[in-house]
This record gives C-alpha cells, structure tokens and sequence, in this order.
C-alpha cells in the first residue's frame, strides 16, 4: 500500500474501490483538468496558475501542522489539485498548437505529404504539413497539421509519403451541423489538425521525399505489406477485411462493409485492438509456457517486448493498442519477475502516459471505447461468467464458450451508453457474431500474417492464400447474413444527459452488488428509483418529439431539404444521392422519406406550417422569361448554380426570407448579401451559421 492509500476510511465501497486506488485518482483529476481547460481555455491561465500556487502551498504549510490522518488528506487534496492544474496546462497547450486563426481565402501554400493517401469518393485524402505560405495573411498555419483533400480530376492523383507540394486553396475549418451530436471541426482539432483544404488542380511538385523518419518508414511497410496480399489476387472485400484485421488499415473498406459489420455488432474487428495484440502475446505465451531456463525466457520477454511494440507502430500507435501493448508489456514483465499483476494499475496508468502524451485522446471515440471495454471486463466478467456456470448445465466445451460470451456481455456494460449516444443504433445478434469472431478473427490473424512471411514460396503461400481467401469469403457472408435479418439493429437516440444517467444507473447497480447486506435494500432502491427517471425522461422525450413538424436544410455540397414529422417524411434531393437514416429521423422517429430527387427539381415548391418554399437551383428561371409577374414566396432556398443578381428578385421571384445553402458558391455569398440587403430580405447562409432547422409543435 503506498502513502497516499493508507489511512483512509474503506467503509465506503465508493472509497475502498476507486478512491483508494492511487491510479485512479491521478487519471480522475488529470481527466477533470483536461475537461476544464478544453471547455473554459479562455480564461483558464490565470486559474490554473492560482490553483497550482496553493496546491503547493496547503502542501508545505498544512503538512508541517498536522499529522496522521488529516496530513495524508492534505497531500491527497493539494496532489490532486496539482494534477488538475496540470490535466488543464496540457490541454491549454495543445489547443494553442493547433487553433490558428487567419482569414479564409485562398493562397499558395508549400506542404509536405505526412500519411499514406487514401481513395475516398472523389478525393484523395492526406495529412499534410504547412511548410510556408506565400501569403502574410495567412503564415500563421506555418508548421501545422492540416487535412488536404486532392481531386481526383487533378493531374496529379496519389501524392507520396515525404513528397513536397506546392498548392492552391482555402484552408478553413467546417461549421458544426447544429443536428448532429458530431461536431466535425471538433473532431479535426482533436486529432491535430489546425484546417482542411480542397486541393483541384493548382499543385506542383516541388520535390520527391528525401529520407524517412522510422514512423514514416513503418506506414511505408503496411503498404508494402498490403501490396503483398494484393499479389495473391484476394476478393476487393476479403483483402480489405485481411487488411483492416492483420494491419488497421481500413480505408479501402466499402461503405457496405463498414455498415453491415458494425450492425453485427463487430465493428471493433476492422480497427486494430486488444483483441489483435492479444493473438501475439497469445503466441508469446504459449511459447513462454514451453521455456523452463530462466535465460531463455528472459530472452523471449524481451522479444515479447519488442514485437508488441513494433506492431503498435506498425498500426500506427492507435490509442486501443498503445493501451493493449502497455498491458500486455507488464503482464510479460510480471510473468518473468513472478509478481502479481493487476490489470486495474495497468489499465489507469497506460491511460493517464497517454493522456499525458496527447491530452486530446480524451476525447476521441477510440480512446473511449477501448478503456471503457476493457473496465467494463475487468469489474463485470466474473460476475457473468459465475452467472453463466449456475444457468446452463455442464457439457463440453461449456467453460470455453461461456468464457467468450461473459467476455461479449462484460464489454457492453460500459460501452453501450457511450455507443448509443454517438452512433444512434444498438446490435441486437451482437452476441452471434462476436461468436464468429472469437473463432474465425485468429485463424485469420494468423494467416495473414503467415501469408506474408512464405510470400517468397510460390507453392506454400498460394496454398495459403487460397484457404484464406474462402475463410475471408465463408466470415464476410456470415456478417452480411447477421446484418440482414430483420431487427439487426435498432434505431436508439439518446440525449448526453440520457447517457450519463445510463451510467449513473450502471454505478448504482455495481454498488448494489458490493455493499455489505445491511445496505442492499437502500442500494436497490437507489438503482430503481433511477431506472425510474430514465423511463420517465424517455417518455416525456418520446411524446414531446411525436409533436413536432420539422423543416431542416443540411449543411452539406449537396442538395439536402428536408420536411417530416414522425408520420411523414420527405426528402428534396438533386440527382441520384444516396442518404442513410440521419440522426434526426432517429431522434423524431421519422419513417423512411419519400425522395424527390428530379434534377430540375419541377416539384420544388412545398409548404411548411402554412408558409410557402421554393428550392431554385441551376438557374432554372433564366430559361423561363414570360411575361408573367413575379412569384411571391414566403422562403426562398437558393442552392448551386444561382448568379446573385438583381434581376433575380425583380423579375423572376420575390422572396420574404432567403436561405442560402451549403452548394451556393463561396465567391457569390458577398454578392447575394448585398443584394438582399439593398431589398431588406432577411437571410440565412448555411455555410456560415450552419445547419438551419426549424421545429414547430403541431397545431391541435
């Protein structure tokens, strides 16, 4: 027991099983000072100074005064304290390495390629670092992290890891859709990225990658080693999936992939995890197990170590399998040593060096789930497992299979609050197919990677090759067969205070099973009394948005309008883009919408709450001249290809409010303000305010 755990009061099952813990309480107070500083970084200097100024000084005055007890809680207290201070600094920092702000206009700017590129739809995506720009304006992004977007009509298509471009564009962050509960221009700062660019076709080369660092060295290995699996001729989709689970590498999965595994419940498989470090250390041990010389296993530690790590870079260092290979790491060390290993300390101190490495991992979904997963098992798997035992009688291989099921059910605990809240959707067979999973995903780790290292044996590896592409084939068909059945996946929305109640609810019910009998009934009270609330906030939310009628335009290039209720739904699109079900049908219960997606859109005229709306686009009244008069609309919606001027509203129409959209040209919104200002029409521009919806309760 170390200083800061003794002498405090264990009564408590609170106290005794997380405050007592001296991990815990530095990732608490460390997680709440990140918090703090990225939710108030303006005025936060001044506090963390002060804070950190009599942390110091209640621990070197008050500790002289007093002793036992009351002493060990003034160190507690003014430690915490100094991790607060600090969790808020870290942040505060990166917020500033990465926030930049200059106007949004376009300039030349001298980059260098820091990622492999990826196909995605009609753009080729690529980290990049601002080298110089040839603009005064806007030198302050020199140095930072940007997101560059290059058309594929470009004459340059695959830019190269280390290559130095110089290129034309606007760099600027995405307006937050009001609608949605992910904040994109959130999520781009989080990661690092100060901009995002679309790049057309004003790129030069400037010159080809000189030397590597060994990270670049490493994402230039997984390519190599994808070119390798692509040499054996695999199906698109089973080389994407070998990809996805043997290296991370998922950006050529189709979207198709992506959607039927997470509503299988398997997502998790296609980003590498613990469960992919835990197939090597799986072979580590089983080879350590065989070793009785303390020399040999010494040596196969150290190996153990350095594969573990090596693969961590090879995937790039992604959150989940930093954390996995730390734990790992000290489960080899501790098995050597022969000391005891509890996975608790492993799991808050591997997240309080990576918190203390990227402060802004706290808030990345990765980060979250993964931590979330694995002390969702550590608290609640034996408990499920002793469950399972007393439930279902004995027969072979029941402990096995009981064993992957207690592991799938322990791991929901914690994640589905936070998986319904970003993603909308629970899998109901999640169980089946994490099943499959437990089967099949070694086998298929295995060989891959097995599949690499006889390459160089033209016989061998075809053989390989072959029997792994019919297992891919065999595990994707099983997947699309779980995602088609009916109820797969049910639509859920639930509000941050839903979710964090959830949890509440989840903490109640694990004290309910820790306390000492005398207080059970109490615990138990407190547990229904919260299922009690959540129902009732659920209801109230579910009865409140049945009574809405909705009008939304979305904050996006292409055309989006959209009018429903949790009747009626219809949706105005041009041309034959595909939506899926968006976060407000899920949250108003809308039904699938009716789709009016003509190219002239002819039926662009439609009422909302007694106020007419037209949708003109493409200049369509431009071929119209009549002599008839102008048409009067209360709201006029102006998308693509619209020139903004004054004829269009002497003329043709005579709006009372105007909405500009996300597809109207940035060099045309000046031009369109000034014209509607010059008539005193109200406006609304989605590119700058973001998302515009409008919510009315039904009339009775």
């Amino acid at each position: 027991m170390t200083f800061l755990e003794s002498n405090i009061d264990n009564s408590s099952w609170l106290l005794k099983n997380y405050f007592s813990y001296t991990y815990a309480r530095i990732f608490l107070f460390l997680s709440l000072g990140i918090l703090c500083g990225y939710y108030f970084n303006s005025n936060l200097y001044f506090i963390v100074f002060g804070i950190t100024v009599v942390a110091i000084l209640i621990n070197i005055i008050f500790s002289t005064l007093f002793r036992n007890n009351l002493r060990e809680w003034i160190f507690i207290v003014s430690f915490s304290l100094l991790l607060f201070s600090l969790g808020a600094i870290l942040i505060v920092n990166h917020n500033e390495k990465v926030i930049v702000d200059m106007p949004v206009k376009e300039s030349t700017y001298l980059i260098k390629v820091e990622s492999i590129p990826v196909m995605k739809d009609k753009y080729c995506s690529f980290d990049a670092k601002v080298l110089f720009s040839f603009d005064t304006l806007c030198s302050s992004i020199q140095n930072h992290k940007v997101l560059l977007n290059l058309s594929v009509d470009s004459q340059l298509i695959s830019p190269k890891l280390g290559d130095k471009y110089l290129v034309s564009t606007s760099l600027f962050l995405p307006n937050k859709d009001d609608v949605s509960s992910f904040d994109y221009s959130s999520y781009l700062k989080v990661n690092g990225y100060s901009k995002i660019g679309y790049v057309y076709d004003d790129i030069i080369l400037y010159n080809r990658a000189e030397s590597y660092s060994i990270t670049d060295k490493f994402l230039l290995l997984r390519e190599n080693l994808i070119s390798i699996y692509r040499d054996f001729k695999l199906g698109n989709e089973e080389l994407a999936i070998l990809s996805a689970i043997t290296l991370g590498e998922k950006s050529i999965l189709s979207k198709d992939t992506k959607n039927n595994f997470s509503a299988a419940g398997v997502s998790h498989i296609l980003v590498v995890s613990g469960m992919h470090v835990g197939f090597i250390f799986m072979i580590i041990s089983l080879l350590y197990s065989r070793l009785y010389n303390r020399y040999y296993r010494l040596f196969v530690t150290i190996f153990g170590l350095v594969l573990l790590w090596l693969y961590a870079l090879l995937t790039g260092f992604a959150p989940s399998v930093v954390r996995a290979s730390f734990m790992f790491s000290l489960m080899l060390v501790f098995l050597f040593t022969g000391n005891k290993y509890r996975v608790i300390h492993a799991l808050l101190l591997s997240a309080t060096i990576s918190l203390l490495a990227n402060p802004a991992l706290l808030f990345n979904i990765s980060f979250q789930l993964s931590y979330l997963a694995v002390l969702s098992i550590v608290v609640f798997y034996k408990r499920i497992y002793h469950f399972l035992q007393r439930m279902v009688p004995k027969f072979k291989w029941r402990n096995n299979i009981l064993s992957v099921i207690g592991v799938t059910l322990a791991a929901q605990v914690f994640t589905f609050p936070i998986v319904m809240f970003y993603f909308h959707q629970f899998p109901l067979f999640f169980m089946i197919s994490n099943l499959c999973v437990v089967l099949l995903a070694p086998i298929i780790f295995i060989g891959g990677y097995l599949l690499i290292f006889t390459s160089v044996i033209p016989y061998v590896s075809n053989v390989i090759a072959y029997i792994l592409n019919i297992i891919l084939k065999f595990f994707e068909e099983i997947i699309n067969i779980i995602a088609s059945l009916k109820y797969a996946v049910i639509d859920v929305y639930i509000s941050l205070f839903q979710c964090i109640l959830l949890y509440f609810i989840v903490l109640l019910f694990l004290n309910y099973l820790n306390v000492v009998n005398k207080n059970k009934n109490i615990a138990l009270s407190a547990v229904l009394i919260s299922v009690v609330v959540f129902v009732i906030v659920t209801s109230v939310n579910t009865i409140d948005v049945q009574n809405k009628n909705i009008l939304y335009v979305g904050n996006r290039k292409q055309l989006m309008v959209n009018v429903f209720n949790c009747n009626d739904n219809i949706l105005f699109v041009n041309g034959n883009n595909y939506y899926d079900k968006n976060e407000l049908w899920i949250k108003y219960k809308a039904p699938y919408p009716k789709i009016i997606n003509d190219s002239s859109l002819i039926n662009n005229l439609f009422e909302f709450e007694n106020e007419s709306y037209l949708i003109f686009r493409d200049n369509v009244f431009r071929y119209k001249h009549t002599n008839l008069k102008p048409i009067v609309v209360d709201n006029l919606i102006i998308d693509r290809g619209v020139y903004p001027s004054n004829k269009l509203f002497d003329q043709f129409v005579l709006p009372k409010y105007v909405i500009l959209t996300n597809g109207v040209y940035s060099g045309y919104i000046s031009d369109f303000k000034n014209v509607l200002q010059k008539r005193n029409i109200p406006y609304y521009v989605v590119s700058e305010q973001g998302s515009f919806l409008k919510i009315k309760n039904k009339k009775p």
